[in-house]
């Protein structure tokens, strides 16, 4: 039993690249349907469920240190990457079916809501409203909306184990139907032309891929704890009223400040991706650390609900698609910019064509930017219909 604070931090940084080293070196099929932020959240509540963590003061209050700053953190060091201004350029036809796909995943949450809030619990709205931000942006925006929304550890299992079914599911619909591309955009009488504009100027921009400094990489992390301790001070006076509580505020003041940043030449600094992942996923562990597995009752109606949002999204997308004239490939970059992010929009992308990679960049920093944001507004919705 781990009862000292230190040897707490020091074993979740351990799991996690543990679990990351197996996930790259070992190339097992598991892998592939089950992904690294399941098996460290899951994996971190099992051990928490078996007694690993003593559930001392000092455990605690390392684990309250980890869940209260890293949160900030995260959401600085993802988000002073996204450039608005690159992004506007992918031109309307490529934000017209991210927004469209955006709207067809919080459809999905509102009617499965309507459907399933009699077998769920008083508080579902609050699980859901954070689920919904993994599947209009990605990871961050969960944990993000969940910390926000004051999410217990039980609801964030529920969370993450109906998103990444969901994802799967959905993913591999996506996969499967690419082969069907020229029969998809001739039904719908779209123009491809544009995809060839966009991309030829995404081209243009030359990508550094060197790694950061020793002085960029401190300057990285001046700017990260700076804006994360600024948005804490600036949370305390400001005003709660509803879900608006202190919490709410940190994440609202570190995202919009963010953002604003990353039309600077900040944006510029290197390894911050790298740097946000990290505490991305020490945070989803220390958060595990705190949860019970073996009291996911309810999972299986989580897991129906997230199949029936895949289903009001497929369904309403593709009419979208019909209406607004919009091709293949626009559609499900779109759509797995929002339920998988930037991490995995860049591969339906380079599955329909590599040179296309660049736009499913794009879009998946776009739904960083907006998940948080989309997931709040979800979860008024759902408090309101609840």
């Amino acid at each position: 039993m781990i009862e000292n604070g230190f040897v707490f931090c020091s074993f979740l940084v351990v799991f996690v690249g543990g679990i990351f080293y197996m996930v790259d070196k070992l190339k097992w099929k598991i892998f592939d349907v089950i992904n690294p932020m399941l098996l460290i959240y899951l994996g971190s509540a099992i051990l928490a469920s078996f007694g690993l963590f003593a559930q001392n003061e000092e455990v605690g209050i390392y684990q309250n240190i980890i869940t209260v700053n890293f949160l900030p953190l995260m959401l600085v060091f993802l988000l002073i990457q996204c450039d608005l201004r690159k992004i506007l350029k992918m031109g309307p036809k490529m934000l017209l079916s991210f927004f469209c796909a955006t709207l067809t995943f919080m459809l999905g949450f509102i009617i499965a809501f309507i459907i399933f809030k009699g077998s769920m619990g008083a508080d579902s709205w609050k699980v859901l409203g954070a689920a919904s931000g993994s599947w209009i942006g990605g990871s961050s925006n969960m944990i993000a909306a969940a910390n926000a929304l004051g999410v217990a550890e039980e609801g964030l299992s529920y969370a993450i184990l109906m998103g990444s079914i969901g994802y799967t599911v959905w993913m591999s619909v996506c996969l499967m139907s690419v082969k069907f591309g020229p029969k998809f955009n001739k039904w719908t009488k779209c123009d491809t032309s544009f995809i060839d504009e966009v991309t030829a100027k995404l081209e243009k921009e030359n990508k550094d891929n060197t790694a950061p400094t020793f002085v960029e990489l401190m300057t990285l992390l001046s700017v990260g704890f700076g804006v994360a301790a600024f948005a804490q001070i600036v949370s305390k006076i400001l005003p709660t009223s509803g879900i608006l509580n202190e919490t709410m505020w940190v994440v609202l003041v570190a995202s919009t400040v963010s953002i604003l940043l990353g039309m600077t030449k900040i944006s510029k600094l290197k390894g911050s991706t790298l740097v946000g992942n990290v505490f991305m996923y020490l945070l989803l562990a220390a958060t595990g650390s705190k949860a019970n597995f073996f009291g996911l009752s309810e999972a299986p109606v989580y897991i129906m609900f997230g199949l029936v949002v895949v289903l009001v999204h497929a369904i309403s997308f593709i009419g979208l698609a019909k209406l607004f004239k919009l091709d293949l490939f626009t559609c499900e970059v779109g759509s797995i910019a929002n339920i998988g992010g930037v991490t995995t929009a860049p591969m339906i992308a380079g599955v329909h064509n590599p040179v296309l990679i660049p736009v499913g960049v794009l879009m998946g920093l776009l739904g960083n930017v907006i998940g948080t944001y989309c997931a709040l507004i979800v979860t008024q919705i759902l408090h309101m219909l609840a």
